[in-house]
């Protein structure tokens, strides 16, 4: 398999530019020893070094061509923004992490633990944000649809060092419901309630965009993880319209079978829960967005809560998981996608259970400082935010 891996991921380097090409995800997972196997776990190593038929990316002749606009990226993930010929705002973003950066921001120097923290990429899905749009599509939330490319040497040309033989994914940048609305941060979501601007927030949106989440496992999703549509009222009065944008499902299905995680998790990674076909771990995987969680969905009533789960049960069927697992490249569907649609299907039947126990958790949780003065602004301004 390696071999075969190897050639295939070797082939795309070739000057002759095809359509589509054989390659991997990455292939510096594959055969570990059996103390990083042990500790670090399989993972979704064997995912990551199948290849794909996937097509390649051309900057100057995919869908028409682009135009570079700007490098980006966060400390482990390398993004190019780029234009299309009528002024979308596309992004390219390498599936593979790497994590130097992020340990070098943290004063970690060791190259044994950055090894250590580099072979946990394992643990995510290489593919699993492509599972999201028929997901989000059926409960009315929008979203990018990301498609999946190869970079071969000089796609990019500006840029190749950075992008050649890297998988990546192409999405718009900023997607809304309709063209003249616009987009912002949730830092400027913040400051905007703080002050005091009139916002009707769609809150019934934001909790099924957040049940999107916790069935697939996704557990970063912090204020950095969304955008929000801003769409002004007709009168000179009426409130501005805000419905959330979520992004980056680069943790879809994260699981590790390792015994690191196991040893940590108590202690620092609690989130670290691990995909499996249940949520009755639903307040551990959400543990990093409490406070967010409590500033924007804890505001409803139980009521809503519960229609929204059986509304969301309710869209989200059978044949949309089957679509969403079918998304993937079909080598990695034969692979393994009748295990992970049991899994959505045994989560999807059990949210309603798992879901209202996180709604009582929410409930008695204390609203965080950093929140409270938006918080108090929305209520002052805006007493019927989250109606439909």
């Amino acid at each position: 398999m390696r071999l075969l891996s190897t050639l295939a991921f070797l082939s795309v380097s070739s000057p002759l530019l095809a359509q589509d090409t054989l390659a991997p995800a990455s292939l510096r997972y594959d055969h570990p020893g059996i103390i990083q196997r042990i500790f670090i776990g399989g993972n979704y190593r064997n995912t990551w070094e199948t290849p794909v038929r996937v097509p390649l990316f051309n900057l100057k002749s995919t869908n028409g061509g682009y135009t570079v606009r700007k490098l980006g990226g966060g400390q482990q993930t390398k993004s190019l923004q780029i234009v299309t010929t009528d002024d979308t705002r596309m992004v390219i973003r390498t599936i593979d992490k790497t994590v130097d950066k992020a340990m070098e921001a943290q004063g970690i120097k060791s190259n044994f633990i950055k090894n250590i923290t580099q072979s946990m990429i394992s643990a995510a899905h290489p593919y699993g944000a492509l599972a999201v749009p028929p997901i989000a599509n059926a409960v009315g939330v929008v979203t990018a649809d990301p498609q999946l490319y190869y970079v071969p040497k000089n796609g990019v040309p500006e840029y190749d060092t950075i992008f050649a033989n890297q998988m990546v994914l192409l999405e718009q940048k900023q997607p809304t419901f309709e063209k003249a609305d616009k987009t912002e941060d949730t830092e400027k979501l913040y400051k905007d309630l703080a002050n005091g601007k009139p916002l009707k927030i769609d809150l019934t949106m934001m909790l099924q965009a957040r049940l999107i989440d916790m069935l697939i496992g996704d557990w970063d999703r912090h204020g950095g993880q969304w955008q929000w549509g801003y769409r002004k009222g007709t009168g000179k009065n009426d409130s501005t319209y805000v419905y959330p944008i979520p992004v980056d499902h680069d943790q879809a299905f994260f699981h590790s079978n390792g015994v690191l995680v196991s040893l940590v998790r108590p202690f620092t990674m609690k989130h670290l829960v691990g995909y499996k076909g249940n949520m009755r771990r639903i307040k551990k995987l959400n543990r990093k967005e409490w406070d967010f969680d409590k500033a924007f969905i804890g505001q409803l009533p139980e009521a809503q809560w519960e229609s929204g789960i059986r509304r969301f049960q309710q869209q989200v069927t059978d044949k949309v998981l089957h679509s969403a697992v079918n998304r993937m490249p079909a080598e990695v569907v034969a692979r393994h996608g009748d295990e992970l649609f049991q899994k959505l299907q045994g989560r999807r039947n059990t949210l309603l259970r798992d879901g209202m126990r996180y709604h009582h958790f929410l409930e008695k949780r204390p609203l965080a400082e950093l929140y409270k003065k938006a918080e108090n602004a929305r209520d002052e301004k805006v007493p019927d935010a989250g109606a439909e």
